[in-house]
C-alpha cells in the first residue's frame, strides 16, 4: 500500500482562508485528521 502527499493546498470558505499553503505527507499506516471547534462545520 502507498501513502498520500498533498502539496501547496489552500482551502477557503466564504472568502476566508481556512488553510493556506499546506503541504504534508501521510505514510502508509499513519492516520491524519484536521480538527476544529465543535460544530465548526454545519452544512447548509
Amino acid at each position: 500500500m502507498a501513502g498520500v502527499t498533498f502539496e501547496n493546498i489552500t482551502i477557503s470558505y466564504d472568502s476566508k482562508v481556512i488553510i493556506d499553503n499546506l503541504s504534508l505527507k501521510v505514510e502508509d499506516g499513519e492516520c491524519f485528521a484536521i480538527l476544529g471547534p465543535s460544530a465548526s462545520y454545519t452544512p447548509g
